[in-house]
C-alpha cells in the first residue's frame, strides 16, 4: 500500500514547557520499536511520499529516527521526504544529526526534504544558539521566525489570545484509488499505537476523540481501508474511493 502522508509520533515528553503548545502537558511515553514495526507489517507499507515525526521534542529520539530509516531501507520501502519540527534545543547534536543524515540518504525527493528549527515570538530563547549553529550545516534544516500565527485551540494553547482554530478532521479529504491512500492530513501514528488524521491537537484530544482505531486492530491494508472509509462516514469527512 502506498501512502501520501504520514505523521509518526516519536515521544510525548519535551525539554520545554511552552505557554501555546496544543499537546497540553508532557508525558512520560515514547515510541517503542515493536509498534512501528507493526504499522509497517499490518498497514502494508509499500512507500510513502512524505513522512513526518513530531513530539514532544523529536530531537529527543534520535535513536528512533535512526532506527525508523534503517527499518524503512532494509525493508525496501521508499520515501520521498521527510519533515521534522524542532525548538532547537537539542541535548545530543551529533546523535539528532546522524539520524537526519539517516533519513535524508534514503529520501528520493531530497529538494523536499525539510527540518524546521522554531524562532518565533512563542518559543523561549536561551539555549538554542549552539544547536542551531550546528544544525544549519545540512542546508535542509531552516529556522523559522514568525512573529505571529494563528494557533489551534486544544492543550495549553486554550486560554492563549492567538488560539482561534480547532482541528476537525471532518474538514479534511482522502481518497483511495486501487493500493494508493491519498490524504490532506497525514494518517498519525501515537506513541500508544493509536491511529487517525491529522497533527493539531492534544494528546488527549487524540486519545480520547480522534484516535478511530489501534494498530493492533489492524489486520491487512485492505482492513485498514474498511476501517477509515467507516470512519469517515461517521464523521462526515469527505472520501472519494475507486
Amino acid at each position: 500500500m502506498h501512502y501520501s502522508q504520514v505523521m509518526i509520533e516519536l515521544t510525548r515528553t519535551c525539554n520545554m514547557k511552552c505557554s501555546h503548545c496544543i499537546r497540553g502537558a508532557s508525558q512520560k511515553e515514547k515510541l517503542n520499536k515493536e509498534t512501528f514495526i507493526k504499522f509497517l507489517e499490518n498497514m502494508e507499507v509499500e512507500s510513502i511520499e512524505s513522512i513526518s515525526f513530531t513530539g514532544g521534542e523529536p530531537s529527543l529520539e534520535h535513536e528512533m529516527i535512526s532506527f525508523i530509516a534503517d527499518e524503512l531501507e532494509r525493508r525496501n520501502i521508499s520515501i520521498g521526504s521527510f519533515y521534522i519540527a524542532t525548538n532547537g534545543v537539542v541535548p545530543n547534536v551529533g546523535g539528532f544529526m546522524a539520524s537526519l543524515a539517516k533519513l535524508y540518504a534514503i529520501s528520493d525527493e531530497k529538494d523536499m526534504c525539510s527540518v524546521s528549527i522554531s524562532r518565533d515570538d512563542y518559543h523561549l530563547e536561551s539555549g538554542m544558539a549552539t544547536a542551531e549553529e550546528v544544525l544549519s550545516a545540512f542546508k535542509f534544516v531552516q529556522v523559522e521566525t514568525f512573529s505571529e500565527y494563528y494557533l489551534f485551540n486544544d492543550g495549553f494553547a486554550k486560554d492563549h489570545p492567538m488560539a482561534t482554530k480547532t482541528y476537525d478532521p471532518a474538514d479534511t479529504y482522502t481518497s483511495i484509488y486501487n493500493d494508493v491512500i491519498q490524504t490532506d492530513e497525514p494518517i498519525y501514528l501515537s506513541v500508544n499505537g493509536g491511529i487517525g488524521i491529522g497533527c493539531n491537537f492534544s494528546y488527549d484530544r487524540f486519545d480520547n476523540e480522534l484516535k478511530f482505531t489501534n494498530i493492533d486492530n489492524i489486520k491487512n491494508s485492505e482492513d485498514f481501508k474498511e476501517t477509515l472509509i467507516k470512519y469517515a462516514n461517521e464523521i462526515g469527512m469527505e472520501i472519494e474511493v475507486d
